[in-house]
């Protein structure tokens, strides 16, 4: 399959998740970790299909790996120096750092948490953003202003994209291969690039000062941010033009990052005031927001839209917050990480948790095993195996709020994510997977 398919089954699959979400579930967000990670985080970046949260460092020049499931450390990476901005491909499960201080960026294999290439790109590299439909790699590079365009594939650069002044942060539309990018500086000017001919086809007064962008391709909007004004303004990516400006804090305040919910609508934006910090939620439908949480701090956002967490950077006290929007749950969450043993083995390890007020009386677990991949093991004993897929039977119920775990399997060989999906009877009926296939209510 195509990987702009693959994308578009994952973004309809997740819209008709939220459309399906349980009557009764609480309104509001919850702070539910605090994560102790490397010196100065500087961004966050979310890989929804293995759930798993990178986060870059810039002052002990490595990236922490979080699994989103346990909220722990599972793994710190060194890289370049100064690491700016990290972005995912949730495709090919690569990780995307740019290296500030080294001119370069780092290329980390999600599947073993390694660094398996490194690509020199312009002087002082900040923002980075991944087109999973084209596999291509944009880097914002700040001192030598333009932007490198990586194959992803090769792991190459097959174009330099010159501009007037320091380059910024990026956001892909990967639905129309649009690429936008902010040049930095007191216009706050963001360029519209696209993306099969690095052509710059328009450009956008986007505010003073502008900071960061994001894109919703359900809605055909795209967000940026301020440093200079407590408000971020939204534009049509139809003509481009300014819908409104949504104000999250009173003057003097600024705002930092901005992360999309494209499951729910939902827009994440942080804020900063004197002595303050603050999360602020916003209805993309009514362009209001919803909520806001005295984050303490935070700069950088990024967002589960399968499981509706948010997650946060203060460099100010070296951790990751963990923010739990109850408006984005599913009925049941399912998180499948993949750890390396030797010998090429891979382990599968399975976790299912009713977000609902009912119990589920019987669960059908279906593991995949990859194209080219063998089974190896796996428990508890009482599966089979039907066609690529290690399915059990649970029939022990899944009370609410309770969470399923122990079921694993491990296989060698093949290549790509294996793909967990959970049938779920009882008052709520569906399915719900860990990749691009998502189903509710049958």
């Amino acid at each position: 399959m195509a990987r702009r398919s693959i994308l578009r089954l994952v973004i309809s699959a997740l819209l008709l998740l939220a459309a399906f979400l349980p009557a009764g579930v609480a309104l509001g967000q919850t702070v539910i970790a605090t994560i102790p990670v490397g010196n100065n985080p500087q961004s966050v970046a979310v890989n929804a299909l293995t759930n798993r949260i990178y986060v870059a460092n810039r002052d002990s020049n490595d990236v922490s790996v979080i699994d989103g499931n346990s909220n722990t450390i599972v793994a710190t990476i060194p890289v370049g120096s100064n690491p700016a901005g990290v972005d995912v491909d949730p495709s090919t499960n690569l990780v995307y750092v740019t290296n500030q201080g080294s001119n370069n960026v780092s290329v980390i294999s999600g599947a073993s948490n390694t660094v398996i290439a490194t690509i020199q790109v312009g002087t002082g590299p900040l923002g980075v953003a991944v087109n999973p439909a084209t596999n291509r790699i944009y880097v914002g590079n700040g001192e030598s202003n333009n932007v490198s365009v990586i194959d992803g594939a090769s792991n190459t650069v097959i174009a330099t994209l010159p501009f007037d002044s320091t380059v910024g942060n990026l956001a892909v539309d990967p639905e129309t291969n649009r690429i936008y990018v902010i040049t930095l500086g007191f216009r706050g000017v963001t360029s519209v690039l696209d993306g099969a001919t690095n052509n710059v086809i328009a450009t956008v007064a986007t505010g003073s000062n502008a900071g960061d962008i994001a894109v919703n391709p359900s809605t055909d909007l795209f967000y940026v941010t301020s440093s200079m004004v407590g408000a971020v303004n939204v534009f049509s990516q139809t003509d481009n033009s300014l819908v409104t400006s949504i104000t999250v804090a009173g003057q003097p305040a600024g705002t930092f990052g901005v992360a999309v919910n494209e499951a729910v609508n939902r827009i994440y934006v942080t804020s900063f005031t004197p002595g303050a910090n603050h999360l602020s939620v916003i209805d993309g439908a009514t362009n209001s927001v919803v909520d806001t949480i005295d984050t303490g701090g935070g700069a950088d956002v990024a967002v589960n839209s399968a499981i509706g967490r948010v997650y946060l950077t203060d460099g100010s006290n070296d951790s990751v917050a963990v923010i739990q929007d109850q408006v984005a749950l599913p009925p049941i969450t399912v998180s499948a990480p993949v750890s390396t043993e030797g010998d090429g083995i891979r382990r599968v390890d399975i976790s299912i948790t009713n977000n609902t007020g009912s119990e589920f009386a019987q669960l059908e677990i279906r593991g995949e095993i990859p194209e080219g991949a063998t089974l190896v093991e796996a428990s508890p004993g009482q599966f089979q195996i039907i066609g690529n897929q290690v399915v059990w039977f649970n029939t022990e119920g899944l009370a609410p709020g309770q969470t399923l775990v122990g079921f694993q399997y491990k296989i060698s060989g093949g290549v790509g994510n294996p793909l967990v999906t959970v049938d779920f009877i009882g008052q709520t009926r569906g399915s719900v997977s860990t990749g691009p296939s998502i189903l509710t209510r049958r």
